[in-house]
This record gives structure tokens, sequence and C-alpha cells, in this order.
């Protein structure tokens, strides 16, 4: 008769031989997974680096033939910047000298100011005041019709009486708005429809807030007016938004919409400039730069 104690050898023993099995069979098959993966995963990184040396080569050419590819290209154009305090200085920098080398004026800077885009309980009653609004209006209902008459004001450039009680010198001197380099002489000589206007955004701080909000809508106005407007950024440096919110809620109206998506780069500036001269001569916008459904320049002048 057979003991129990030889059926217990018997149940560990085939555990065991199941055991020993799938060890061998999982190293066999870890081994030519691992293998596998690895060969992957040096191609894919063999990819990025040639992928890589292209676009480092594709940058150096741009930087060699920027100056050449952006001189004169917007003779006779009046440019009003708009950002916000605390914005990305790379990109700044970039349209500035774009736009200088291009041959455009720059009328001025408009800096936007968190009192306009999130003021306090104090701020907001002076806003309400300069707006005509209720005096218990919200801060929200005043900022948005604030970005909202600012926007019709610069396209329109219609002072209808005095300078002092123009909307733009009662932002300026409420601290709503600082006007930067060059400063303004006056206020008349801001806005208009023969004037087109850059939307610079984003910022290298975390703790910072951008008015994308406030600049997509003050966008949205402009063209509803007729101007023509670029707007740009550069995501691999800001911490921002704003261009992937105006290519997602702006809708071109009467004024064509150009948006540059890095523009710190040279790449950037040149597209900056080609699209502002493309959209003069067609009254067609355009997405440029490196993100998802942008050209990486704009179509040749006709």
């Amino acid at each position: 008769m057979i003991g129990w104690r030889y059926h217990l050898i018997s149940i560990v023993a085939v555990f065991l031989a199941l055991a020993l099995g799938l060890l061998i069979g999982t190293a066999f098959l870890n081994d030519r997974l691992v293998a596998d993966l690895q060969a992957r995963t040096e191609a894919l990184q063999a990819d990025r680096d040639a992928l890589a040396a292209q676009l480092r080569s594709l940058r150096q050419q741009t930087e060699d033939t920027y100056p050449f590819l952006v001189e004169g290209r917007l003779q006779g154009l009046d440019v009003v910047i708009l950002t916000h305090t605390g914005s990305d200085g790379r990109p700044m920098a970039r349209v500035r000298d774009a736009l200088d080398r291009a041959g455009a004026r720059l009328v001025t800077t408009l800096e936007i100011q968190p009192a306009l885009t999130d003021p306090t309980a104090e701020q907001t009653a002076r806003l309400a005041e300069i707006m005509s609004a209720a005096p218990d209006a919200t801060p929200e209902v005043v900022v948005d019709e604030a970005w909202r008459a600012l926007g019709r004001r610069l396209a329109s450039g219609q002072i209808a009486g005095p300078d002092e009680d123009d909307l733009l010198t009662h932002l300026l001197l409420g601290e709503f708005l600082r006007a930067t380099d060059p400063e303004i002489v006056t206020v008349r000589s801001v806005g208009g429809p023969d004037q087109s206007f850059v939307v610079v955004g984003g910022t290298t701080s975390d703790t910072l807030d951008v008015p994308t909000e406030f600049l997509v809508g003050m966008t949205q106005i402009l063209t509803e007016q007729g101007a023509i407007v670029a707007v740009g950024e550069d995501l691999t440096t800001s911490v921002s938004g704003l261009v992937t919110s105006v290519r997602s809620d702006v809708s071109e109206s009467r004024g064509p919409v150009v948006t540059v998506d890095n523009l710190a780069d040279p790449l950037g500036g040149v597209a900056l400039v080609l699209g502002l001269r493309f959209a003069r001569e067609s009254g067609q916008g355009g997405n440029y730069g490196l993100g998802e459904d942008a050209d990486l320049l704009p179509p040749p002048a006709t």
C-alpha cells in the first residue's frame, strides 16, 4: 500500500519540475525580450540623434542666413507689441530684432499689468469707473469689458475727444498698462487700421501666471476688427499655452492671424516676418513653427 508520504513527495516533485520548467523558459524568453527591446531602443536613439543633428544643422543654417531672409521684408509696416509682465525675454528679443531688421517701425510695446487681468477689489473699482461699468460688477465682468474695449480701441485708433479722455490714457495712468520701448509721445499714435499687432506670451517662471485668456480674447477682437495679428511664444522655453489656445479658440474673422511657436529661434523670427508679409499680401494667416499642424515657414511671397 502506497503511503501518504509517497503522494506528498510526488506532488512536491511535480511542482518542482513545473517551477524549474518555468524558470528555464522565462529566462530564455527574457533574454530574447531584453535583446529585442535593447535593439529597438538603440534604433530609436539613433533616429532621435539623427533628427536632432538635422535640426541643429537647420538652425545653424537659418542663423547664418537669418539676416538675409528678413532684411527689409516689412518696410512701411507699423507694429504695436502686446505682452505681459514677466514675459519670456528670449522671444521678446527675437521679435524686436526681427522687426527691426525687416524695416518695420515699432510704435510701442504695451505691457499688460496684473491689475488689468487679475485686479484686487480696489483695482476692480477703478477699472469699473474707467469702463463705466456697474459699481457692483464682478471682476470677471469688468476685465471682460476691458479687453474688448481695448481691442476695439487699438484696432480702430479712434479717439472721440481729447487725449486725456482716451481709454488708453486712463489705462496707462491707472497702471493697468505700461508703455515701453519706445515710450508713447501721444496716445493718438497708437492703434489704427494701418498698424499690425504682435502678441508675445510665455514665461520661464513656474509661479507667474500668463494672462492667456485675456490675450486670446484680445486677439479675437483684433481680428474681428480687421487687424493683422501675429501671436507667438517659444514652447521650448516658455510655460504658457498661448499659441495653442489661439490656434484652437480663435477664428479668423476680417483680419488674418499668424501664430509662431518657436519664437526664440532664428527660424521663428523668419516665420514671424514672412508670416506678417504673407498676411499683408494675401490676407491669410497661418500656423508656423515646430508644433503639430504647423508649417515650418510661410509659403513664398507672390
